[in-house]
């Protein structure tokens, strides 16, 4: 087997290894800044879909529920509890159809009263 010398980077463990969509250093793990920005920019989608189209907003909450739940699952494997915190507060709270597990590990449409 011949490593590729122009893709080969050697470097300090210190500065971390970026792999899998987790920035991995030694003593933490964090989730990539491209995974979180992806992330935002589909909640930011949805919730234009939400307000849009009507008629098609049960399938519309399943696939963003699916969506969240796929990403905090990635999230969770990561030091990451004050962003997934940072994101129900900011992002998802004001929607009012949500509601959230203990830990913020997982999301569910509210049941109606």
């Amino acid at each position: 087997m011949n490593l590729c010398e122009s893709k080969t980077i050697l470097q300090r463990i210190e500065r971390g290894i970026d792999f899998l969509g987790y920035f991995i250093k030694p003593s933490h793990t964090l989730v990539r800044r491209k995974v979180v920005w992806r992330f935002k920019k589909k909640i930011i989608y949805y919730k234009g879909s939400l307000f849009q189209k009507q008629d098609n907003k049960k399938n519309i909450n399943r696939g963003f529920v699916s969506s969240i739940n796929s990403y905090f699952g990635h999230f969770i494997h990561a030091n990451s509890f004050g962003l997934r915190k940072v994101i129900w507060e900011r992002k998802l709270k004001e929607m009012k159809i949500f509601e959230v597990g203990d830990g913020f590990e997982k999301f569910m449409i509210k049941k109606k009263d």
